[in-house]
């Protein structure tokens, strides 16, 4: 639980944080930059394209240098939002995005999204990366975290429940597939 006695606004920003993977391989979970743009946006754009992981089609995200530098600076600007990315050997291998709400009434939670490279699942990032975003929601002073995963995303539904989340409904046939099917999406939630 957040310590409403610490004034977190105050303390500055994790600006690394060094980790391993089940292999032992040594990867660093840090706040993004500017700079990071094309690299994040080509990272999430494979994503995209390798499976039904993502929300947006690869072909949605914009091609822009520009464009795609203006979406990490709102980002970042925005006091209820962070993005952050685990670098493995100078690549992106994984990165977890929290986006907070703009109205007062809601200002205490945010949607948390995270996405893992194919070649690093199933060796401990996603659940550092996780970890990450819950440490920097709890210096956020956000009270609730949600998310929503495609319900064929068996290992992501299982990573969230072990981090607490719980299953705040679902919405049927609610994803067009790249192969015309449909699939449900699972809400989750948990208090930070």
């Amino acid at each position: 639980m957040v310590d409403r006695n610490v004034d977190y606004s105050q303390q500055s920003s994790p600006v690394s944080t060094k980790c391993q993977d089940t292999s032992g391989n040594s990867f660093e979970i840090r706040e993004a930059k500017v700079s990071d743009a094309a690299e994040w946006m080509a990272f999430v754009c494979s994503i995209a394209a390798e499976r039904d992981r993502v929300m947006a089609f690869s072909d949605e995200w914009p091609e822009a240098l520009e464009q795609q530098e203006t979406i990490v600076q709102s980002i970042l600007d925005h006091p209820g939002c962070c993005l952050a990315l685990a670098v493995m050997g100078g690549e992106i291998i994984g990165a977890v995005e929290l986006t907070g709400n703009r109205m007062r009434r809601t200002a205490h939670v945010a949607s948390i999204g995270m996405s893992v490279h194919s070649q690093h699942r199933r060796r401990g990032v996603g659940q550092q990366l996780l970890k990450y975003g819950l440490m920097r929601a709890r210096k956020m002073r956000l009270r609730k975290l949600k998310l929503s995963v495609f319900s064929q995303n068996r290992p992501a539904i299982a990573l969230y429940q072990k981090a607490g989340f719980r299953n705040a409904g679902r919405c049927v046939d609610e994803v067009l597939l790249t192969d015309g099917s449909y699939d449900d999406l699972i809400h989750m939630e948990r208090r930070v």
